[in-house]
This record gives C-alpha cells, sequence and structure tokens, in this order.
C-alpha cells in the first residue's frame, strides 16, 4: 500500500492512521473508577445485573459486569498507549475482523478482534478518546439473543451510553 503524505499546519499526517480524536473530557474520576461509567438502568438493559468486579488489568483499569444464568457480559477498560486508537488501525491486516464504525461525539470508533467470535455473540469496540487513551468496550450477547441482534452494533451502543456517562460528569 502507498501511504500519501500530507503536511498540514505544521503536522505530519497519512492517508493510513486513524482519524485523530477530539480532545477528551474530564475523565479522572471514571479512570478510576470504570464501574460507574454505565448506571443501573443502563446495565439492566444490557441484561447483566448491577453488580462487577473492578480491577487493574494489563492494559489499565476496567469493569466488567456479569450474568452466570444467561451468559450476558460487558467489560469496560481504559487503555493508555502512545498510539491511541492508531494501534488498531497499524494491526488491521492481522486481525480476524476490523469494521470502522460511526464515530460517537466526533470520537472514532473501531470493532475487532483476532479472532471473529462475532457469530457466538460477542464483540468488542475500541473509541478513541484522545490521541493516548482508548475505551475498549467488549459485549457478549445472553445466550438466548445471540443471533437476534448484531454484538458490534450493540458493543458500539453499550460505547455510546459510557461516553453518555462520561459527558454528563
Amino acid at each position: 500500500m502507498i501511504a500519501a503524505w500530507i503536511f498540514t499546519a505544521g503536522i505530519l499526517l497519512t492517508s493510513c492512521s486513524a482519524p485523530p480524536p477530539p480532545a477528551s473530557p474530564e475523565i479522572e474520576r471514571f479512570r478510576d473508577e470504570p464501574c460507574s461509567l454505565l448506571t443501573a438502568v443502563q446495565l439492566a438493559r444490557l441484561d447483566v445485573p448491577p453488580w462487577s468486579t473492578e480491577n487493574q488489568g494489563a492494559a489499565g483499569p476496567l469493569c466488567f459486569w456479569h450474568d452466570s444464568n444467561t451468559s450476558a457480559s460487558v467489560l469496560i477498560q481504559w487503555v493508555e498507549t502512545a498510539q491511541g486508537i492508531a494501534r488498531v488501525y497499524e494491526r488491521q491486516a492481522d486481525l480476524g475482523y476490523f469494521l470502522p464504525m460511526p464515530s460517537i461525539d466526533g470520537k472514532p470508533v473501531i470493532a475487532y478482534d483476532s479472532n471473529d467470535r462475532r457469530p457466538a455473540g460477542h464483540c468488542g469496540v475500541d473509541v478513541g478518546v484522545n490521541g493516548e487513551l482508548v475505551i475498549k468496550v467488549s459485549i457478549h450477547q445472553p445466550r438466548d439473543e445471540i443471533g437476534s441482534a448484531d454484538p458490534c452494533q450493540l458493543a458500539h451502543d453499550t460505547a455510546r451510553m459510557a461516553l453518555t456517562t462520561l459527558g454528563a460528569n
């Protein structure tokens, strides 16, 4: 692939890179408390209980909600990396699927995974919050709802919920 190099306003851009996300809102509280990104009402719409597990994952703080009766789950994780969401664009050829999705409030969104588990009701999306910070949202549909809706759209909708909570505070 031939990359087109453009030099504009002192910034070097390539046509192969991710679109730059806008500046992030105030996020420190939510980085320390990722489980507060989804409300009890939002969790009920996702068919997961309001109790959660919050810890420090290898890539950053995370929260996990799971219903063992239905196998429904939601994971939200903050990922800090020097490349931000551009790291996914750079790896797209090595992924099981790579699906750019509509932006959320101007922030780029990508659904991807190393293995395509969408037929099993699983999808994860990354949202570029700023140049170095990503919110990763993964969902697994309840067993009896697999195939009834696009799991990537559900992950996108869940990311929108989290960003709505983030922007409201």
